[in-house]
């Protein structure tokens, strides 16, 4: 792993601890803020970003903004009503991010993409309905994420419908599932690897002092460490949250220093 200190922050006292907290095997170099792994290979420019596939095939920022940050809010709403760990969420959105770097929302339906992100996230995170029989947790994904977007599409007044497992729509939902689950997997290269910010943010909170009191309060965190732990939940639902360690961690040098001057 490698790890980028910004120049205007070099010699401040909270970025030298942060510095000797990192592995020995860590090595320094000038830039933005940057962790990288040997398995991540979705860390994109700025240009890569501007020019992604559904760019290329027709559609405006604005409209590719807003379907990303509708899916995302499709598994972050299906996710709570699973009952699901924040960070099954939090990998199946970066996995929806990473899948449309590579391919068009033109060719692909976001609502079905969104549900196969969750049901991937919940499988690489292990979450408890993982243990049961494949086609339960994949059922359980499909009704949630069927009932959050009937939420938004049924007019007011109007009973929500509940998805029929048994039903030709259900079947069809269920093939389109895991023919989406294929093409992702392949677009990744079988490389699923997620790694989030917020095991780090906490690491170096300790580290440098700054979490007294969090022990014998833990419901109410001091407010520069929820608001970092926010900017490491929020970058979920940003195109820019596509590799391992996005905004949260590329900002958190950063972020301690000015909540600690």
């Amino acid at each position: 792993a490698y790890f980028v200190v910004a120049p205007e922050q070099q010699g401040h006292s909270c970025v030298q601890k942060w510095a000797a907290a990192s592995t020995e095997a860590a090595c320094w170099h000038w830039g933005p803020v940057m962790i990288h792994t040997t398995l991540d290979n979705f860390f994109l420019d700025d240009e890569a970003l501007e020019n992604s596939p559904s760019r290329r095939s027709g559609i405006d920022r604005d409209t590719e903004n807003s379907l990303r940050h509708y899916g995302c809010e499709l598994i972050q709403e299906a996710g709570i009503l699973l009952g699901f760990q924040q960070v099954v969420m939090a990998t199946g959105q970066v996995l929806f991010h990473r899948f449309f770097c590579k391919r068009s929302m033109k060719e692909y339906n976001v609502k079905k993409l969104a549900a196969t992100a969750l049901w991937q996230g919940a499988k690489l995170e292990e979450a408890p309905e993982v243990s049961g029989h494949p086609r339960e947790l994949l059922n359980k994904v499909m009704v949630a994420v069927d009932r959050c977007i009937a939420r938004r599409e049924t007019p007011e007044g109007r009973k929500l419908a509940v998805l029929d497992l048994h039903s030709k729509e259900a079947e069809e939902f269920r093939r389109s599932l895991i023919r989406y689950e294929m093409e992702m997997l392949k677009v990744f290269g079988f490389i699923t690897h997620v790694e989030h910010p917020h095991k780090l943010l906490l690491n170096y909170i300790q580290i440098l002092g700054l979490a007294e009191g969090m022990e014998q309060d833990e419901a109410e965190f001091p407010g520069f460490v929820q608001e970092a732990w926010n900017i490491a939940n929020d970058r979920c639902a940003l195109q820019r949250g596509v590799g391992s360690c996005p905004i949260g961690t590329m900002q958190l040098p950063k972020l301690i220093e000015m909540t600690t001057a």
